[in-house]
């Protein structure tokens, strides 16, 4: 006598009558209660910090800021409108995307 098939058969049963117990992921964050929770639900990617080229490249040469550097520092003429773009020289910079 084989009881093989009818084990299986059982276990298969089992398994896939048991309910599944899931929990969405702001119950669990909130179930572990946080000091502060805030649920970001932006349907649009966060535009990128551009530089833009104003040199005869065109749309070529813009870059990417790095690393979030500070814009509208004291720029190279004192005393005047001019602004610029404050690195630190560590880990802040501007990235130009390749192209051949």
């Amino acid at each position: 006598m084989k009881t093989y098939p009818y084990f299986l058969t059982a276990t298969l049963v089992a398994i896939l009558t048991i309910p599944i117990a899931r929990a969405d992921y702001s119950s669990t964050v909130m179930g572990l209660n946080p000091i502060a929770y805030y649920r970001l639900n932006e349907t649009a990617p966060v535009p990128a910090d551009t530089a833009t080229n104003l040199g005869t490249a065109g749309l070529v040469g813009t870059a990417f800021y790095i690393n979030t550097p500070l814009h509208q520092q004291p720029g190279a003429l004192v005393g005047s409108a001019d602004t610029a773009v404050g690195l630190n020289g560590t880990s802040q910079r501007v990235a130009t995307p390749f192209e051949a």
